[in-house]
């Protein structure tokens, strides 16, 4: 049974469907630490203002590892789906020993004016994101 920071993730990754997918080579696998995906998530945050789900985090993180070996000029597409503004809370609940942090409040791990934020309730549609002042130069 695969353990996974993003519960999404937490199916199993055996059985006949994804053995033949295997051996057929219509699929490959592979896999990612939850730091990676942690990390994906906080720089996509940062850079974009995008708050991509921890399970989209994982791929996020893997094309990392992709990208050196692909030709110049190569495309690719990831589907971010998900939101995660759910999972802030969590990730800042994590630190990189696998443990979580004893502060539960993420309101109180970071300050207003970081790139990641979690959201905060408005009386118009129940959350607002709340994105950084100044954004990252790519």
């Amino acid at each position: 049974h695969a353990h996974s920071i993003a519960t999404g993730l937490e199916c199993p990754g055996v059985g006949p469907e994804l053995s033949y997918l295997k051996d057929s080579k219509r699929a490959e696998f592979y896999t990612v630490t939850d730091e990676e995906a942690i990390d994906a998530y906080k720089r996509l945050c940062r850079l974009e203002g995008i708050f991509p789900a921890l399970e989209a985090s994982h791929a996020l993180a893997y094309l990392e590892k992709l990208c050196p070996t692909l030709p110049h000029g190569a495309k690719v597409v990831v589907n971010c789906s998900g939101r995660g503004d759910k999972d802030a809370s969590r990730v800042l609940q994590f630190n990189y020993d696998g443990q979580e942090l004893e502060q539960p409040n993420a309101y109180d791990q970071i300050g207003e004016n970081q790139y990641l934020d979690v959201p905060k309730k408005n009386s118009r549609n129940g959350f607002a994101h709340s994105l950084p002042k100044e954004r990252a130069s790519v």
